[in-house]
């Protein structure tokens, strides 16, 4: 393998050598100076959301529900969310100490509403796309 870097481009060239005789060309993008792969503003302050009801375990799989990555495109795990909380100083997650926690669950929402969780579901979807219709408007 030869790498090399094409500064035109900012882009590191690698030229693989394979048994046989074949060769391949792979082109990455350099990272300039400066430039930093950081999990996007939404995401924090999502979690500092989450962290009020959830713990790091919960989040990850909610983020991952939601098709969002970190700043180097992987997926959420436990570890993940605790480092991000801990770098941004996001308190951990604490249960109400008597046990009845400040929010409710879709199910225990619907009941609440005198309505079926699937129409609280739906009521809630229809809610976040047309915000993301009024942002992108």
């Amino acid at each position: 393998m030869i790498a090399d870097i094409d500064a035109d481009v900012g882009e590191i060239v690698l030229l693989l050598h394979w048994m046989g005789g074949t060769h391949t060309e792979l082109r990455l993008p350099r990272r300039r100076r400066g430039q930093r792969n950081s999990t996007a503003p939404d995401i924090i302050d999502a979690v500092r959301q989450l962290v009020l009801i959830a713990d790091d375990n919960l989040i990850a799989g909610l983020l991952n529900r939601n098709k969002l990555t970190t700043g180097h495109g992987n997926r959420w795990t436990r570890e993940r969310v605790t480092s991000l909380r801990s770098h941004h100083k996001v308190p951990v997650h604490r249960a109400a100490e008597n046990g009845i926690e400040p929010w409710l669950n879709l199910t225990k929402a619907a009941a609440h509403l005198r309505i079926s969780a699937k129409t609280l579901r739906i009521a809630c979807s229809a809610a976040i796309w047309m915000g993301r219709e009024r942002q992108s408007g």
